[in-house]
């Protein structure tokens, strides 16, 4: 996770527990916390896939999503969430394109190269690498925070 802050200063956290249910957990004390109640989304394809699953693992493990925001996956606004692939594509998936090609069609380096990839996420952290998968997430987080700048002006 990424925070702006209204000074512009960073805030970063990724979350990799010894479990699901664990990891889980801290995600949602965080995403539950009065503090971000208020606060916008910006991910890549997070309404097709992030949120939803995230939504559904926490509802598999019994934990409370109190921030409304977060539930919020009406397509066609920006109120909650933006997904800067649905931006990208206006809202039609067969236009979609990966994150890949969107970062390389903006000039920004693809998030997608690295000793942990999509594919082998989930072995890394089987096999207790966690400093790689921490480097995996934070390549789309950096990318995708240098995407929604290059296209924030267009979407908000």
């Amino acid at each position: 996770m990424r925070w702006i802050q209204d000074d512009g200063s960073v805030k970063v956290k990724v979350i990799c527990s010894e479990s699901e249910d664990s990891t889980l957990r801290i995600f949602f004390d965080i995403i539950n916390h009065p503090s971000s109640i208020t606060i916008r989304f910006i991910h890549y394809n997070g309404l097709g896939f992030d949120i939803p699953f995230l939504i559904v693992r926490a509802a598999h493990h019994g934990i409370e999503i109190n921030n409304w925001n977060f539930k919020d996956l009406r397509r066609f606004s920006y109120k909650s969430h933006i997904d800067l692939m649905m931006f990208l594509c206006n809202w039609n998936n067969y236009n979609a394109v990966s994150m890949d090609i969107a970062c390389r069609s903006f000039g920004i380096p693809s998030p997608k190269g690295g000793e942990v990839t999509g594919d082998t996420v989930a072995k890394a952290y089987e096999e207790g690498n966690i400093p790689a998968v921490e480097e995996y997430v934070m390549r789309d987080v950096e990318a995708t925070h240098n995407l929604f700048e290059k296209l924030k002006g267009y979407i908000i």
